[in-house]
């Protein structure tokens, strides 16, 4: 009985660790791009933690690890979003037309060039 118990308790340590981790998928804000769905496009939900696509006015957050880092947004023109943290370099942003609405820095536009 007293090894059955070691077990058990271990297995909720490991469990609970994994689940505060700062790096868990499961307390990942959904603004989280992981690259992971089919395409590289934003509206696609696999391609976001929780497999949930972000939504008009949300902060978005590219980590430095993702497993596409060419992505694609597919919101319609000026959609507006409360920013953009690029945790990592290499990141190709293409489509349309955002309009970033955070406090800081001021409120900006940022478009494709041609």
């Amino acid at each position: 009985m007293r090894q059955a118990w070691r077990v058990l308790t271990a297995v909720v340590v490991v469990c609970m660790t994994a689940l505060l981790s700062p790096w868990s998928p499961a307390l990942a804000n959904p603004g989280t791009w992981t690259g992971n769905g089919p395409g590289a496009n934003w509206m696609t939900p696999g391609n976001w933690a929780g497999n949930i696509a972000p939504t008009a006015g949300e902060a978005l957050d590219f980590p430095a690890v993702a497993s596409q880092l060419t992505n694609h947004n597919d919101f319609p023109n000026f959609t507006a979003f409360n920013s953009f943290t690029f945790e990592g370099g290499g990141y190709t942003l293409g489509g349309n037309i955002v309009d970033l609405t955070g406090e800081s820095p001021p409120a900006m536009r940022v478009e494709r060039t041609r």
